[in-house]
């Protein structure tokens, strides 16, 4: 019993805690985007690229968030036309923050607000905050902070190769009904389909043992030994049902699964 609760535990704790850094994305960006235009109506956003050591991916996470932005109808300054502001005007990314300097380059961009940020990487973790700067006041509006290990995330150059391939929930649904983990590597978490699919194999594996035993005992010819057969055909019996529950219900968490994650 001990073990079928372990793969039952393990399995839903893929699911909660495996999220991978797309899904984290879209929350913090779907919650900003929200956030914004509720907030401040019709007004102009200026994305400032995010600092950061690695330029690649500090230019990538300002292109998501614009993204999410724009997905809430809310007006953007493009970043590249903001870069070109910050080069002519000799801002160092350190000061764009400063209540002068964020004066100065809100009003030449004719930007209300500005959405900046950072990105660090310790180890195999990114950390990155985000922040809403009022042009005005230069006081912070909205602050967020998130935090993944991805491996994946460091091929990703161009946040066109982000939103590459849309995932297509029913798709997600049919393959994993089809078999276990397929809908996890459509939705490109190999690791998580390796799971399902091992953890599958080996549920299934228990039921034809257990079941087998169970038909052997049963039919056993043994008149002085059929008590005792018949005890353990019982037992076998009675394992063989606890396995194959632990098999549809594998089964169902791997197809809900693939569809809440393709969603």
């Amino acid at each position: 019993m001990k073990k079928y609760f372990f793969i039952m535990v393990l399995l839903v704790s893929v699911i909660f805690l495996g999220e991978d850094f797309r899904n984290i994305f879209q929350k913090s960006g779907t919650k900003l985007g929200f956030y914004l235009a509720s907030k401040i109506g019709d007004s102009v956003v200026g994305i400032l690229p995010f600092e950061g050591n690695d330029k690649e991916k500090s230019t990538l996470v300002s292109d998501i968030y614009s993204y999410y932005l724009m997905e809430n109808n809310i007006k953007i300054v493009d970043r590249k036309e903001l870069e070109k502001v910050i080069k002519e005007i000799k801002l160092s990314m350190l000061g764009i923050t400063d209540i002068k300097n964020s004066n100065k380059l809100g009003n030449l961009i004719s930007a209300d607000y500005l959405l900046t940020g950072n990105i660090k990487k310790l180890g195999d973790i990114y950390y990155i905050n985000i922040k809403v700067i009022k042009v005005s006041t230069g006081e912070s509006i909205y602050t967020d902070s998130i935090n993944f290990e991805d491996k994946e995330f460091i091929t990703i150059k161009k946040v066109e190769e982000y939103f590459a391939e849309r995932k297509y929930p029913s798709t997600a649904l049919f393959r994993s009904a089809l078999i276990p983990g397929w809908g996890q590597m459509y939705n490109d978490q190999p690791i998580k389909g390796g799971i399902f699919g091992i953890s599958m194999i080996g549920s299934i594996s228990l039921d034809l043992y257990f079941f087998n035993e169970y038909q052997k005992y049963l039919n056993s010819t043994n008149e002085e030994m059929y008590d005792k057969d018949l005890k353990k055909a019982n037992d076998y019996n009675k394992y063989f049902l606890i396995s194959f529950g632990t098999t549809i219900a594998i089964w169902i968490i791997n197809m809900a699964d693939a569809y809440i994650n393709a969603k």
